[in-house]
């Protein structure tokens, strides 16, 4: 049963609701143009090495390291869209999560005043986080990150691999062996995959709801409640 937030909806100000409005079009906007960028730049790369099959090792390392930065880019958007949810939906997220999804933590000075430190959780780790908390926020049952199969674990061994490139030691940290590249378009073709799979249900969701808003929007209030029926 989904929860009523007409309640909660109703303590916002109109110019509060139109704020969080905007944060929701700005948010869910970005992705979008994201996922283009991000479909763009990997066709772009395929066409390279399967259509035209250069072994370039110049090339395998952009390709690399382009597609983590994609990914970093990703769970980051999603990150941002987690954050605006969670102000209209009170007790969705617990105060670790919360703080999990801010990178930080708590520690008290020798003077005894309390500070906010940054920290910065395994990359892999985190990235299952935040599809986790996405899901259950946001598409509830409607999608499940696949993490038991081939491609979860390829994609994972390839970040190791882009740290390499990233902070090479020494000039063979530089190559990208035949069998690093097979294990690695493993890993990118998952993760592609689960992407595109959570935002044909992301982006049914939001036409869904800009259809409505538009038809039948007669308050930012309502506009608010429409948000959270379809993301609820």
């Amino acid at each position: 049963m989904k929860k009523d937030y007409s309640k909660f909806i109703s303590q916002f100000s109109s110019s509060e609701a139109v704020k969080f409005t905007e944060e929701l079009k700005n948010c869910t906007k970005g992705i979008s143009q994201f996922s283009e960028i991000f479909k763009e730049e990997m066709n772009f790369f395929y066409s390279i090495f399967f259509e035209n099959n250069l072994d370039s090792q110049m090339m395998r390392r952009m390709f690399i390291r382009n597609f983590y930065c994609s990914v970093e880019a990703s769970i980051n958007f999603m990150k941002n869209l987690i954050l605006v949810f969670s102000k209209l939906k009170p007790g969705e997220i617990s105060r670790a999560e919360y703080a999990m999804l801010n990178e930080e933590s708590y520690s008290l000075t020798k003077s005894g005043r309390a500070v906010i430190r940054p920290r910065f959780e395994d990359f892999i780790k985190r990235a299952k986080f935040i599809f986790n908390i996405f899901t259950r926020v946001l598409v509830s049952k409607d999608f499940e990150l696949n993490t038991s199969g081939d491609g979860w674990q390829k994609f994972s061994e390839g970040l190791k691999i882009r740290n390499r490139l990233t902070h090479p030691k020494y000039i063979v940290d530089l190559e990208v062996s035949n069998e690093d590249f097979r294990n690695i378009s493993i890993g990118v073709t998952w993760y592609i995959e689960e992407f595109k799979s959570l935002w044909r249900i992301m982006d049914k969701k939001m036409s869904q709801t800009a259809i409505e808003v538009e038809t039948s929007i007669k308050s930012p209030q309502e506009a608010l409640l429409i948000y959270l029926k379809h993301f609820a």
